[in-house]
């Protein structure tokens, strides 16, 4: 998957140096971009936890760690400008939030995320075609999940283990790197620089302990 990541955003960065001298006469307005689409996170070495043989015993017993994937239906918003000059330079910001599940043990386990992103763009195309970008910078993101603790009573395996959950909360610092294409939907004659705008992103997001890659639709007005 990481490979397949690669390849398309070399290929993006190829088509957004091909920046259309239409929109390299001044500087425009920004764009504002709505952002939704599937997310999925992993995040790393979570603790599978084992509470003790008394259930009033509050305290638990670490046992070992795993890898769990969350699926997440990301929502954001994001801005981005476009700098004078040929190669189509600018900035950009983004919010996104989602909400998502696992499944361990017949259970739903609950996850949440939120981040900031900030870094820098480069936009080519024209304004009536397809306008590829790409983007990286840094991002910082709150995870939070639920963890789980197992107690099988009675060791019958037909019965499925009882399962404690409790929440956890990080925050991290990370990087991000994302790539996609923009096509107006309006005519670009009334306006060449400005309009409606729909389009399709792919981005990925490490931090020291999640990773993440998205799969989003975009729609907004701007250049």
């Amino acid at each position: 998957m990481r490979r397949c990541v690669g390849v398309l955003l070399l290929l993006l960065t190829g088509g957004a140096c091909q920046s259309d001298a239409r929109l390299s006469r001044q500087r425009v307005d920004p764009t504002v971009l709505f952002v939704v689409g599937p997310r999925v996170t992993e995040l790393s070495s979570v603790q599978i936890i084992i509470p003790e043989d008394d259930p009033g015993t509050p305290e638990t017993v670490q046992l070992a760690s795993r890898d769990l994937n969350y699926e997440h239906i990301a929502f954001g918003i994001e801005v981005f400008t476009q700098e004078p000059g040929e190669l189509g330079w600018g900035y950009e910001g983004s919010f996104h939030y989602g909400a998502g599940e696992s499944i361990y043990a017949h259970e739903d386990l609950q996850a949440q995320f939120y981040d900031f992103q900030a870094g820098v763009r480069i936009t080519g195309g024209s304004p009536d075609g397809a306008r590829p970008f790409f983007g990286l910078g840094g991002v910082y993101v709150n995870n939070r999940w639920d963890k789980f603790a197992t107690r099988d009573e009675d060791a019958d395996p037909l019965t499925p283990d009882q399962i404690l959950v409790k929440t956890q909360d990080e925050t991290a610092l990370g990087a991000y790197l994302h790539g996609g294409v923009l096509w107006r939907l309006d005519d670009p004659e009334l306006n060449e620089t400005q309009g409606f705008l729909i389009g399709l992103d792919i981005r990925a997001v490490w931090t020291s302990d999640s990773e993440s890659i998205e799969l989003a639709l975009l729609t907004g007005y701007g250049h």
